[in-house]
Parts: structure tokens; C-alpha cells; sequence
């Protein structure tokens, strides 16, 4: 990628009005520290110096790092025959890429979703064509040199604050990236940072792709237990490729699960041009909205149905519970009872209040809904040109 692109990447970038190319804690204490990181005034910590890192060294970690662990295996191989390559040029040509961007709060089930979708989307693949990519937002943290050294010395929260950032960067650096290969790409995101979350869809759409959402529509009580149960029953979702298994942070999961409203009523507003395709889908993979733009005869686009992603997540957020799901619910529930830790004893009562608040006062109906079809939801929009 040319270094003019990564310089306007590291321009347009929302940090949150920290300049992306100077050191990106500067609402850290960063003073000397002759040992190990403490604990500044307030509880905020203090990191030493060298564990900023500099643009040159962001842009190295980059190219060296991250760009052949995450998108070397899904470009086409050196042994790929003239033949071959030629024939996946011209299906390339003739199909838009596709991007599919699952967002969800943490805890609400992401790591389940992805490989039905990342199924689909290899099948629905052009032959000879390399696997799609699988970019998982929270793992960059990992490419950042002292993340390891922070986990060792400082709680998973502090660990984010020092990587944070820079793996936000990197991960719209490799979409930029795919995009200008024209690589299919499953993107998992919590939208924490809704703009973020904005910036790659447009990315994608900017690219040419085919760009399409899945909004996965959780209570905050389930995805708060979600949390607690893949902490302590070591599920694979609490420590994916290579990230520490951990407890997400409450400030955290607040966080994400708010910036999915703005995420979804971007996507219905006008400004959410860049999606092509919206899925709202709760645990269990039911569909409880789905609508996808058309083009019109003036050149324009628009949904074809109302738009309603945002109205669907807040219905599917109140709604009242399924027997199944109060069951799992419950199960989860006694499992952490018996953890007999005290913080974890004050955690189960307020997701059990919450639990009791789920369905009160909700009077809206509606009929059964369906199971995801990842195989057309994938292929819909991809006919050949």
C-alpha cells in the first residue's frame, strides 16, 4: 500500500480528537518510570514512555506483523497457475467483492454468528479464489509490542487503554487494505466507537464491494451474563487468537452496547448509504428484521422496506424472554452462584434484576420468526455482471 494512503488512513482516523500521528496518550501520564507501570492520581495508569508507539513503529507493526498473519493467506498463492489466476481476474470483474460486517455489544454472541456466515461466504466464493478474510476487531490489541508486558503488570482494562487505539487504526488500515485487493472480508465489531464502525463500511463501499450488516439484537442482561459465562467457563470466545482470556470490563460492555443503537440508526439514516444489506438477528440466529437497497431508475438507491434496524433492536432489547431462553438463563445463572466469589455474587444479583425487568411492560407482538439463511444472505446482491 502506498505510504501517501496509510498517512491519509492515520489523517482521516477518528481518535477521539487525539492526533493519530503524535503519541496517542496524551491523556495518559506517560512521565518516566524508573520500574513497573503504577497507578497515577485518580487510578488512571502510567505508562513508561517506551510503550508509546510511534508512527513509524505503528507503520512497521503494520507491514511486517499484521498485514501477513491477517491477509496473506487470502491473497492469491505464488503456486496459483497462469490459468488460474487469470480466471479468478475475470470473475473478480465480473462479481463485486463482499464485505459483512457483524456488530454486536460484547457478550452478545458474535463469535457464534461468524462461522455461519464465513461458511456461507466461502461457498458462495468464486472458484480458484482465496478464502475470504476474517478480521476480528478486538485481537489487534495483541500486535501491540508491551500489550503482554501491560497484561502481566496491569488488569485487561489497563491492557486496552495502552493498545486500544492503535489496534483501532490497524484494523481500518486492513480493511483498506482488503479493499484495495478486492478481498471478501467477515468483519466482527462491538461498536464501541460507532464511528469506526462507519468508517469501514464506507471503506468497503468506496472500494466497490457489496457491503452488508448483521446487527446481532441482545438484552444488556443476557450479554452482561455473557460476559461472566465465557470468563468462567473458559469459553473460546473469551480469549480469541491469542487475546487473554479475560473479563470484559462493565464500562466496556456499556459502552458497546450503546454505540450499537448509533451504529443501527446510522445504517437506516440516509448517511448509511455505504450498506447495502441489513440483517437484526438475536441469539439462536432468528431473523427479526432484514431489507437490502435498490437501485432506482434516476441512479439513486433506497430500501426497499422502512427502514427499521434500529426499531427492530430496541424490540428485540425489550421484548419478553422465550421458556428457552429463561431456562438458559437460569442455568447460566446458578453456574455462577457456585464460582463463590463475592464480586461475582454482586455481578449475578444485578443481572438477575435486569433479567426480572426484561418484557415488563412490553405489549408489542409478532409472528415467528425465521432462521437465518447465511447461504442468501450472502449471495444476494453478488449476481455475476
Amino acid at each position: 500500500m502506498a505510504l501517501t494512503k496509510l498517512l491519509a488512513i492515520y489523517h482521516s482516523f477518528p481518535c477521539d480528537n487525539i492526533n493519530i500521528l503524535q503519541p496517542p496518550f496524551d491523556t495518559i501520564n506517560l512521565h518516566h518510570v524508573p520500574h513497573a507501570p503504577t497507578s497515577s492520581r485518580g487510578g488512571r495508569p502510567t505508562f513508561p514512555p517506551s510503550w508509546t508507539l510511534t508512527p513509524s513503529a505503528r507503520l512497521e507493526i503494520f507491514t511486517t506483523k499484521i498485514l501477513p498473519a491477517e491477509l496473506q493467506p487470502c491473497l492469491p498463492s505464488p503456486s496459483t497457475t497462469t490459468e488460474d489466476t487469470t480466471n479468478f481476474n475475470l470473475r473478480r470483474r465480473r462479481r463485486r467483492p463482499l464485505a459483512i460486517l457483524i456488530v454486536g455489544q460484547t457478550g452478545a454472541g458474535k463469535t457464534r454468528l461468524a462461522p455461519l456466515l464465513l461458511r456461507a461466504m466461502t461457498t458462495s466464493h468464486p472458484s480458484h479464489a482465496p478464502p475470504p478474510a476474517h478480521l476480528i476487531a478486538d485481537t489487534y490489541k495483541t500486535y501491540h509490542p508491551f500489550y503482554s508486558a501491560c497484561l502481566s503488570q496491569f488488569p485487561p482494562a489497563q491492557a486496552s487503554v495502552l493498545a486500544g487505539l492503535d489496534a483501532r487504526l490497524w484494523l481500518q488500515m486492513v480493511c483498506q487494505h482488503a479493499a484495495e485487493h478486492k478481498i471478501d472480508v467477515l468483519v466482527e465489531s462491538a461498536c464501541r466507537h460507532p464511528d469506526d464502525f462507519r468508517k469501514l463500511a464506507e471503506i468497503f463501499h468506496k472500494g466497490g464491494y457489496v457491503t452488508k450488516v448483521a446487527i446481532l439484537a441482545v438484552p444488556e442482561a443476557l450479554s452482561r451474563l455473557g460476559c461472566l459465562v465465557r470468563y468462567w467457563n473458559k469459553l473460546p470466545e473469551a480469549g480469541s487468537r491469542g487475546l487473554p482470556v479475560r473479563l470484559t470490563p462493565r464500562r466496556v460492555h456499556d459502552e458497546s452496547y450503546r454505540g450499537l443503537r448509533e451504529a443501527a440508526r446510522w445504517v437506516d439514516d440516509d448517511e448509511g448509504e455505504a450498506v447495502d444489506a441489513v440483517v437484526v438477528v438475536r441469539r439462536g440466529n432468528l431473523v427479526g428484521y432484514g431489507n437490502e437497497r435498490v437501485e432506482l431508475d434516476d441512479g439513486g438507491r433506497k430500501w426497499v422496506k422502512e427502514p427499521g434496524a434500529l426499531r427492530a433492536l430496541e424490540i428485540e432489547r425489550a421484548r419478553k424472554l422465550s421458556e428457552e431462553e429463561k431456562r438458559i438463563v437460569e442455568e447460566d445463572l446458578e453456574v455462577l452462584r457456585r464460582v463463590g466469589d463475592p464480586k461475582v455474587d454482586e455481578e449475578v444479583e444485578a443481572i438477575q434484576t435486569l433479567v426480572d425487568g426484561i418484557g415488563v411492560g412490553f405489549l408489542g407482538t409478532f409472528s415467528d420468526l425465521e432462521p437465518l439463511d447465511a447461504d442468501e444472505f450472502v449471495r444476494s446482491g453478488l449476481e455475476e455482471r
